[in-house]
């Protein structure tokens, strides 16, 4: 379904950097911390290859709560404008590149670079998940939207976090050889949690889902509650930090920064950090032999050491800077930041229009599992045809595909029909719903990838990953702020009156779209609500015709990216 669509974009970015760092990893060489040698076998690294998917997966469990489950769960007590409020949760993650030269680099030396933050944000994180796991679902229930956001922006703001420690762990947890499967880690974990909190969960919560195959009451409690989900996870989170914290060791390698690769670029020596996504003045290649071999020894870290850090950490941030300031730089992020409006709100408000007409929480679950097999074929063919000589052209394709299937989606959700809560209830219906997503997800696949390709052409090596995951933020933020706004226009298009159930009398004053529980509202005083205009269609064919709109601007842009010179891309570095 291409409403779907929306609660998968944390999955393409860790997809995309995972993979990243994957070639990356390869193409450096990069030395481990962990393992003295490169004839490691996979299957014997087997137990740091599997820790690697249990630590990803838990981070994928809050990701899928609130960019899945969650609005899901919200629409029974609370409005769009509400629902976009809640989309602030997952603001950390979209912009963890803040901070991220911050955790690459500050460390307890007894305890490890990666464990010195990996140990205390799980322990947090699964006291918050146990602790207030009951207080959350109340304030679900109650319709308080800012409270559940509040809960939800640490657990995400932690998640975030811990994934800039676990990357950077993943780097040296395997050997030499083996260091490219922790991209295959990183996907298989965060698919493992997200799906779990997304698709697996919202059917468990489901009591149609529970009475069909449970033979459960279908009108009493789901088999399994937010609050159940959160304090078994919070439980996981503990185990697995006990675990990390006692089994496995981390060798004290100051800012493994030091175990670095050298390479020869323009006749100079240059040390690319494996960590922290800067470049700043490296040793020598003898001089950088000389100092693992201390570390090895056992020797201490040096004051000046320590002071190299922190100026590594100010020369990231200005090195961002000055990136950012590039005339083409600054047109291309304009770019990022519009290219989803056309589309944002139907593949973010659809799912919930869905149920608003009925359809379970079971059955949208169960299209994103539909899809996503058929997805993966699809990302091989759009793979292909987006690593062409000129990869903003597949994109504009894209875009026009995925313009169009936003407009059929509104369509198709306009006409769906009331009441048809699975597929066996409306075959047809949903048989279109499919065929929307993947169009949807094809058209998505390939802007993603084609984007891809052209960020590896024009970003600056020295700078490591940073180049990447600043114009992946960038993009982020095209689509994660302007969703509150969207939401709040629905509302604020969206037309209803309350009238008596039993009479059919009007009953003014009344406000609909609000908990049942909430004073004033229709639902407490034995009332319904009718539709007089549904503000979604007209927010989202509006959104369509500005997407068009753009389409003329973008082909202009586009291709005057493509003639900029590879050097107007880079900073001069001082």
């Amino acid at each position: 379904m291409g409403a779907v669509i929306a609660q998968k974009g944390a999955k393409k970015l860790n997809s995309q950097r995972s993979s990243m760092r994957g070639s990356v990893s390869r193409r450096r060489g990069v030395l481990d911390g962990s393992h003295e040698g490169e004839g490691h076998s996979l299957k014997s690294e087997w137990q740091s290859a599997l820790l690697l998917v249990i630590l990803y997966m838990i981070q994928g469990v809050p990701l899928g709560l609130s960019m899945g489950s969650m609005p899901f769960l919200m629409r029974n007590t609370m409005s769009y404008t509400k629902i976009g409020i809640f989309t602030l949760a997952g603001y950390p993650y979209s912009f963890k590149l803040l901070w991220s030269p911050i955790v690459d680099t500050l460390h307890v030396a007894r305890i490890g670079q990666r464990k010195s933050w990996i140990l205390p944000l799980q322990v947090i994180s699964g006291f918050i998940m146990i602790r207030y796991a009951g207080w959350v679902e109340h304030m679900l229930f109650s319709g308080d939207a800012v409270k559940v956001t509040v809960y939800f922006f640490v657990l995400v703001l932690l998640a975030a976090t811990q994934d800039i420690a676990v990357d950077g762990w993943a780097l040296t947890l395997l050997s030499r050889k083996n260091v490219g499967y922790a991209a295959t880690c990183q996907t298989i974990g965060m698919n493992i949690g997200y799906f779990s909190s997304f698709t697996i969960f919202l059917a468990l919560n489901d009591p149609a889902f529970c009475a069909r195959y449970f033979g459960m009451d279908k009108d009493g409690p789901p088999l399994v509650s937010l609050k159940q989900y959160l304090e078994i996870w919070g439980w996981v989170y503990l185990f697995v930090t006990l675990f990390v914290g006692v089994l496995k060791k981390e060798r004290p390698v100051h800012a493994q920064s030091h175990q670095s690769v050298v390479r020869e670029e323009d006749e100079e020596s240059v040390v690319v950090d494996q960590a922290a996504p800067t470049l700043a003045p490296r040793p020598s290649k003898r001089m950088v032999s000389r100092k693992m071999s201390q570390v090895e020894n056992g020797m201490e870290v040096s004051k000046e050491q320590q002071t190299s850090a922190y100026k590594s950490i100010k020369h990231a941030y200005t090195q961002l800077w000055r990136t950012v300031r590039l005339p083409p730089v600054k047109m291309l992020c304009v770019v990022l930041i519009v290219a989803r409006l056309g589309m944002l709100p139907a593949e973010s408000a659809a799912p919930l229009k869905l149920l608003e007409k009925g359809v379970s929480k079971e059955a949208l679950a169960s299209l994103v599992l539909i899809e996503f097999p058929i997805e993966l074929l699809s990302a091989l063919v759009a793979g292909r045809w987006a690593a062409s000589s000129h990869p903003l052209r597949p994109w504009l394709v894209g875009y026009r595909i995925r313009l169009v299937m936003a407009a059929a989606t509104t369509l198709c959700v306009f006409l769906f029909p009331m009441g048809a809560s699975d597929i066996s209830a409306a075959p047809v219906a949903f048989g279109i719903l499919v065929a929307l997503g993947l169009m949807t997800s094809f058209s998505s696949t390939l802007m993603f990838t084609a984007l891809g390709d052209f960020y590896n052409r024009i970003s600056d090596p020295s700078m490591g990953g940073a180049y990447l995951t600043m114009l992946n933020t960038v993009a982020n933020i095209g689509v994660v702020v302007p969703k509150v706004l969207v939401f709040a226009l629905i509302d604020f298009a969206t037309r209803k009156e309350c009238v008596d159930k039993e009479t059919g009398t009007l009953m003014p004053g009344k406000v609909c779209g609000t908990s049942s529980g909430t004073p004033g509202s229709c639902e407490q005083d034995n009332g319904t609500c009718n539709t007089l205009q549904d503000g979604f269609y007209t927010v989202s064919f509006a959104a369509c015709a500005m997407g068009l709109l753009l389409l003329f601007w973008l082909r202009a842009v586009l291709g005057r990216l493509e003639k900029y010179p590879l050097q107007a891309w880079r900073a001069s570095k001082e």
